[in-house]
């Protein structure tokens, strides 16, 4: 319903009108520029007309036609080519249509009886009303002003009859009532036209983005339907599982590459087979229950008809339903066990051979606790026997003694270390150490190890540093055992050991070599790629006297690797041998690093009183020895209990606490002792057979200030108190 106010016509809604106004101005503007060349045109013939005819007022007559009308109109019209006409045209139009009218009646009252000038009044009237465009409310007030100016120019001038003057004013007011009610109809009609037309234009735009929407919402699920189908298809395509589709009919309508290789046959003959025809009657059962509407499964053996073996498969079965949740066929999901199954196989084996060998570190746990237990005894005791008086043939003898011995604990060493390789507990624990002082030591200690005959040279290149951070212990169990072969293996000549930078790293690192060179009788190349595989030993005549595990090269090898570096050897049948590894080392200035400590630098401590706790009667007496012989006093007692019984603040300066004692083992004793005591405690040592790689660490982590691990030696206790007195 369109809305206007009553007297003007204008929508209520000001952007409305503004926008209704722009529109009636484009439209009605060459209408209204031909009305008024129209009513110019006519002005300017009726004034020829006058000259012709009309002898009363020509002159008069002619000014108004020809001076003021037609001029003004015809300004008009130039002024309507004007950009901003638009603003004042209806006025303009007002005056024109005043002007023409008033100059009409003008006319009319100076020659009352020329009739021809009312029909000329008459048809400004209706081009006014009808023809110039001009709205309601300005031809209203235009078409009454020009009849009041009739009135009174007849009234100045006219002498004419009452009652023909009265005639003409019905006539004309007709003619203004007739002219509103149209230019009313014409103005109401137009405005309602272009509200209606305004609407269908909304409604179209309306149409068109609802049209715009649907073609994008169209082909944006177009685009995702094709998208779902691609990936569907990729899904089905490469699915880990075999997938079938099948209708109402039995048929199977499409399958994928994968269940055709389950099934044994090509899946161009898959589709469009009868689910019978693949010959097991649990899968027939399955499909007749999923076609009823339900779902199904089946799990077991299939074996594909013909040849073949019969696989472990499990199939999961879904009925497709669509109108009225009728089904109209099903899916199939195949899975293939074979490889679970020999997954869970595996996984079985795997277990057992994880708790095989757990058992093998518990029995080599166990082993080496009950040798090393008696080993301290023996080591201890020849140690000690060492520092009498003894005779030559006693020497020879305690001599023979102190290597089988070390021999074995040798054994035990390289035993457990590949245990703890093998197990993946060994790591590597850097720290700032004297290079040079670890080369001395070695070459020190296997001096004295050489045979008669044999020489032992050592050349460290000057451009290594001589600080670096490694892990020195490693890197001396490597060399210790390089010496220690080429010893074995040389009766006389030379073993020269180098050390030389190989090259530096990009991270700032060096890679560190060190060769052992001997003039032994050399490896036979087919032998040499044995020597660092577990439990190898070269076979001949000449090496029945060596002992030995085979373990020394092979835990050289796995060491070396984990210090980021290699093992190799260089070597030719009765040419001698070149054993040489690398391993990475940064450089670290003396404040930063350990320095290693010479047992021959070590001062004497004490006197000290220790607490010894040891259940096991001949470690008691080796170790009290051991301890006497340094100065020391020492207190023995069984157990953790009798210990925790003994100690007294201030009484004792050290406790050594065996590990595994009756009553109360060390830890629990120690932890009790802490609680008690805290700071008026002593430093507690552990001391036990346990060796495996984390066990020191593990036993300082349950309370302990340090660890031995037994057999111990005078030296081992010399270095404990020497570490202790520096703390």
């Amino acid at each position: 319903m369109v809305r206007l106010k009553k007297l003007t016509l204008e929508f209520p809604d000001k952007r409305e009108e503004a926008l209704y106004k722009r529109v009636f101005f484009r439209d009605s503007l060459p209408v209204t520029r031909i009305a008024v060349l129209l009513a110019a045109f006519l002005y300017a013939l009726f004034g020829v007309l006058d000259f012709i005819f009309v002898s009363d007022h020509l002159r008069t007559f002619l000014i108004l036609r020809i001076g003021i009308v037609v001029p003004f109109l015809l300004l008009f019209i130039l002024l309507s080519f004007h950009r901003f006409f638009y603003r004042y045209w209806q006025f303009l139009l007002f005056l024109a249509f005043l002007i023409t009218g008033v100059g009409i009646a003008l006319m009319i009252a100076l020659s009352p009886e020329n009739w021809s000038y009312y029909g000329g009044l008459m048809l400004i009237f209706m081009v006014g009303y009808f023809f110039s465009r001009l709205r309601f409310i300005w031809a209203s007030i235009g078409g009454w002003l020009n009849l009041i100016m009739f009135n009174v120019l007849m009234y100045l001038f006219a002498d004419i009859d009452q009652q023909i003057f009265m005639a003409y004013n019905f006539f004309y007011a007709s003619a203004n009532l007739i002219g509103m009610f149209g230019s009313y109809y014409f103005e109401v009609s137009g405005r309602r036209n272009f509200y209606l037309s305004r609407q269908l234009d909304q409604k179209q735009r309306d149409l068109e983005n609802i049209n715009q929407t649907l073609e994008s919402a169209v082909e944006s699920r177009t685009r995702e339907l094709k998208e779902n189908e691609e990936k569907y298809r990729l899904i089905f395509e490469r699915s880990p599982l075999g997938v079938f589709h099948f209708n109402d009919r039995w048929v199977i309508t499409e399958c994928n590459d994968h269940f055709a290789n389950i099934i044994g046959r090509p899946r161009i003959l898959l589709e469009g087979m009868h689910i019978k025809e693949l010959s097991d009657k649990r899968i027939t059962d399955a499909v007749e229950r999923v076609l009823k509407g339900n779902k199904a499964s089946f799990e077991g053996k299939y074996k594909p008809k013909g040849k073949g073996k019969a696989n472990p498969v499990r199939i999961l079965f879904a009925p497709i339903k669509r109108d009225m949740n009728k089904t109209i066929g099903g899916i199939g999901l195949v899975e293939d066990r074979s490889e679970f199954i020999e997954k869970q196989i595996l996984e079985k084996q795997i277990a057992v051979a994880r708790e095989s060998v757990i058992f093998k570190q518990r029995f080599l746990a166990n082993m080496s606790h009950e040798i090393r237990t008696p080993l301290t005894g023996i080591i201890g005791m020849i140690d000690i026997l060492s520092q009498t008086r003894l005779n030559k043939e006693q020497k020879e003898y305690l001599s023979t003694l102190n290597l089988t011995s070390e021999n074995l604990r040798e054994i035990i060493n390289q035993i457990l270390d590949y245990s703890k390789i093998e197990a993946g507990r060994v790591t590597i624990k850097p720290r700032g150490f004297n290079f040079y002082e670890l080369i001395n030591n070695a070459q020190k200690l296997y001096e004295t190890l050489c045979p008669p005959g044999v020489s032992l040279n050592v050349y460290i290149d000057p451009q290594i540093p001589e600080f670096i951070k490694a892990d020195d212990h490693r890197v001396a169990q490597i060399i210790n055992n390089l010496l220690n072969n080429a010893i074995k293996f040389t009766k006389e000549g030379t073993i020269d050991l180098l050390a030389m930078p190989e090259k530096w790293l990009a991270d700032g690192a060096l890679l560190l070599r060190i060769e052992v060179t001997d003039t032994g009788e050399g490896i036979q190349p087919e032998k040499i790629n044995k020597l660092f595989k577990p439990f190898s030993q070269l076979d001949g005549v000449e090496n029945q006297y060596f002992e030995g595990t085979g373990l020394g090269l092979s835990i050289a090898k796995e060491l070396s690797d984990l210090m980021g570096g290699d093992i190799g050897v260089i070597s030719e049948d009765g040419q001698g041998s070149t054993f040489w590894f690398n391993f990475k080392a940064e450089i670290v200035s003396r404040e930063d690093a350990k320095k290693s400590i010479n047992y021959s630098s070590l001062k004497k401590t004490g006197p000290l009183k220790i607490l010894y706790a040891e259940d096991k009667l001949v470690n008691q007496k080796v170790v009290n020895i051991m301890l006497t012989s340094l100065g020391h006093k020492v207190t023995l007692v069984k157990n953790g209990q009798e210990a925790l019984d003994k100690f007294e603040p201030g009484s004792f300066d050290l406790i050594l606490m065996d590990i595994q004692m009756p009553v109360m083992d060390g830890v629990t004793a120690t932890r009790k002792l802490k609680a008690k005591y805290a700071d008026d405690l002593p430093p507690v040592v552990g001391l036990s057979a346990n060796a495996f790689e984390g066990d020191r660490e593990k036993y300082i982590n349950q309370g302990l200030d340090d660890y031995l691990t037994k057999p111990v030696k005078k030296e081992d206790f010399m270095l404990l108190l020497h570490k202790l007195s520096i703390l």
